[in-house]
């Protein structure tokens, strides 16, 4: 048996090494390969009924049916604004479409009804965020305060007529329980029950920071918050908070723009600096421009299809479509030549070889770029392996044996 504590060599190379099926895991479309409208993407939403996708641009809505492309602006529809900010679906299956500068649109597939300052009591024509309640009722978070409408008219609540600091709200999420979970800028957080509304601030020192950019829930109920400069913070109950930021604890960002939580409560949190960042089974992850094909490194707002396919927007490269099937089934082999410990790793990386291993070990970054490399000869049992040299992040270990044989690691680095 040897034992080896082994420096990794850098290997410097004009070619990529990629594994089989990991760019086709990554689908981009922009207004050079589609007929998208925009690069800019605001928002996403799936129809439950028929799994379209639908689109949010700076120029237009674009409806999705994974190969054709329907296009809805001022000049073409009754969409009252060609810059898409919000979008939500109510329980009849309409699409909402909250716009920049002309205020709300109901679409039922045919007909369009808007709704703005001038013929209705909705308080601002930029609408931030919408939701529906458990009775049906509509919320939208404006600049301008908090509406709701509950098909007669409108109540609105801004900081003249109600204990909020903040009337620019940036997300409503309202959950099984009907608490609206509100969001504002430079005003913290808000639960309203209908009957009283409970603050978490920094002022009032029981939060990280008062600009919310997201909420979504998991499946025991805890809200999970995206801020816009503290990370991420999971509302345990009570006085109860768990705050992950980049200080302390292992998330990429702390600059975070929108968060959801899928059926298999896998976390998808969007970044303006690391792109796409991911949470599952406790592992972060993050894909953008400089690791990945995803092809930015600002991420606004990310949603699942009813097939388990990711939709992500981008700041300016239009529209990321990621089949985590694909990108999961080559991370991993079943094969265990090789043990890989602790994850996530340090400063130093043991390896056991279950198995006399002779061949090529190498380090890939998330696109397939060989970042490190080193031969081993006749190794058997442990080594550790220095990676000081790495950044943060998560990374490949590819074993390739002389024998043909080969085996797949995946490597998490955190912060020193």
């Amino acid at each position: 048996m040897k034992n080896v504590c082994s420096k990794w060599l850098p290997l410097l190379c004009s070619g990529c090494a990629f594994f089989t099926g990991y760019s086709q895991a990554w689908n981009i479309y922009s207004t050079q390969n589609s007929s998208i409208p925009s690069d800019i993407v605001w928002c996403l939403a799936v129809d439950p009924g028929n799994n379209m996708k639908w689109v949010g641009t700076d120029w237009g809505l674009a409806g999705f049916d994974g190969s054709t492309w329907t296009i809805y602006t001022t000049s073409n529809s009754g969409i009252p604004d060609n810059s898409v900010r919000s979008l939500a679906f109510d329980k009849n299956g309409d699409l909402w479409v909250g716009s920049f500068m002309s205020g709300l649109a109901r679409f039922d597939g045919s007909n369009w009804t808007v709704y703005n300052t001038s013929n209705s009591g909705i308080p601002d024509n930029f609408i931030k965020a919408i939701a529906f309640d458990t009775a049906g009722f509509l919320w939208v978070g404006t600049p301008s305060g908090l509406g709701k409408y509950d098909w007669n008219s409108w109540t609105i609540w801004d900081i003249n007529n109600s204990p909020i600091w903040s009337h620019h709200i940036t997300c409503i999420h309202i959950g099984n329980d009907n608490i609206k979970r509100i969001g504002t800028l430079n005003g913290g957080l808000l639960y309203w029950n209908d009957t009283l509304f409970t603050k978490y601030s920094y002022w009032d020192g029981n939060f990280p920071e008062n600009t919310i950019s997201s909420i979504d829930m998991d499946a025991a109920g805890k809200p999970w918050i995206a801020m816009a400069s503290s990370g991420l913070n999971v509302h345990l109950g009570g006085p109860a908070w768990n705050w992950m930021n980049t200080s302390n604890s292992l998330i990429p960002s702390d600059i975070l723009n929108h968060i959801q939580i899928d059926n298999a409560q896998n976390k998808y949190l969007c970044s303006q600096n690391k792109g796409l960042l991911t949470y599952v089974n406790n592992v972060w992850t993050y894909y953008d421009s400089t690791n990945s094909p995803f092809p930015d490194t600002w991420a606004t707002q990310s949603v699942k299809d009813t097939l388990g396919i990711l939709w992500i927007g981008t700041w300016a490269q239009g529209l990321v479509r990621l089949d985590e099937s694909q990108l999961n089934g080559i991370a991993e082999e079943e094969e265990t030549t090789i043990l890989i410990g602790p994850i996530p790793a340090g400063n130093f990386l043991m390896l056991t070889f279950n198995e006399i291993f002779t061949g090529e070990l190498d380090i890939l970054d998330l696109s397939g770029r060989m970042i490190e490399h080193r031969r081993l000869s006749d190794v058997k049992g442990q080594i550790q392996i220095d990676i000081s040299a790495l950044p943060p992040g998560t990374f490949f270990l590819y074993g390739a044996e002389d024998s043909g044989r080969k085996t797949i690691r995946k490597l998490v680095k955190y912060p020193p």
